[in-house]
């Protein structure tokens, strides 16, 4: 992170932030573990994993898209109880090679 951003204050904040969903046996499948997390003006994040870890339910719940199964997430330092600001996500694959590699390597690695 550079100096900027530490200077300010996070846009979003996620605080023990988890979800799960309900089996039809009744047991839970956990799709995202307690996570914390803080994203900063002009700050960049990427979210790579394989299929079905996660990547596109964290930040639809970080927006108010989605509802965490526990957890709190703040926008500009208010809990987002509900309310959920005008938001969208766009997905979009902007480092092509990047992304080979970095899949390449996860493949390899597992």
């Amino acid at each position: 992170m550079d100096e900027v951003n530490t200077l300010a204050a996070p846009l979003i904040e996620a605080r023990a932030l988890e979800k799960f969903y309900t089996q039809p046996d009744g047991g839970r499948a956990q799709v995202i573990s307690p996570t914390n997390l803080a994203i900063y003006p002009a700050q960049i994040l990427t979210l790579p994993g394989p299929s079905g870890c996660g990547k596109s339910t964290l930040p639809r719940m970080l927006t108010g898209l989605a509802q965490p199964s526990a957890g709190q997430v703040l926008w500009h330092g208010r809990p987002m109880d509900g309310d959920r600001p005008n938001v969208a996500i766009v997905n979009r694959l902007v480092w092509h090679r990047l992304y080979r590699l970095a899949s390449t390597r996860f493949k390899l690695e597992s």
